[in-house]
């Protein structure tokens, strides 16, 4: 297609060289980003992803592309793009610090579930004040059908915020027969 005629890497490149990058230009190579395949996305991914400094005022729109390309990732280039970004949050990265930026991490990471993630995602549920990351993470143990971490949070629910009361009412579903005597019981309340 035409895109390939385009050096999509290069332009990347030549734009994170700059000292401040030119964010209009670089939010529509992002976008771009979303149409090309194989090794150039790949590439382009990551470089995008490992430059968090540099596109810090569009990182979201980074985390948001490589979401959507996701499934047409190479499995080495998903493990790289999962490593980095799990290492960003783990550290509690200063880009990490925009709550936005963090939300779309953690939609990213939940996309390769692994022993570390369920961890930090645990970590994360316990501590994290934001609603709408504590109600990702919850969607997240859902698609990851951890029915026992899901069974667990039952228990906590008339603590939770409404965000995450929505999003377990979702999960209890779930749950089966044990997710149907639950909302038999909170329904009468």
């Amino acid at each position: 297609d035409d895109l390939g005629r385009f050096p999509i890497i290069d332009l990347i490149r030549s734009e994170l060289t700059k000292t401040r990058v030119n964010i209009s230009l670089t939010r529509r190579l992002v976008s771009i980003v979303r149409h090309i395949d194989g090794d150039t996305l790949n590439e382009a991914i990551i470089t995008l992803i490992t430059n968090e400094e540099l596109l810090y005022p569009i990182y979201f729109n980074v985390l948001m592309c490589a979401q959507s390309v996701w499934e047409r990732l190479s499995e080495p280039a998903k493990g790289t793009v999962a490593d980095y970004v799990f290492n960003l949050v783990d550290a509690e990265s200063r880009v990490m610090q925009v709550d936005v930026n963090f939300q779309y991490a953690v939609r990213l990471l939940a996309m390769r579930p692994n022993a570390s993630t369920r961890h930090l995602f645990n970590r994360l549920f316990k501590s994290e004040n934001s609603e709408l990351v504590g109600a990702d993470i919850i969607i997240a143990f859902l698609r990851w059908r951890d029915w026992h971490w899901l069974s667990a949070l039952k228990n906590r629910f008339r603590n939770l915020p409404a965000n995450q009361r929505r999003a377990f009412l979702v999960a209890s579903f779930s749950l089966g027969d044990e997710g149907e005597k639950w909302r038999g019981h909170v329904k009468k309340e």
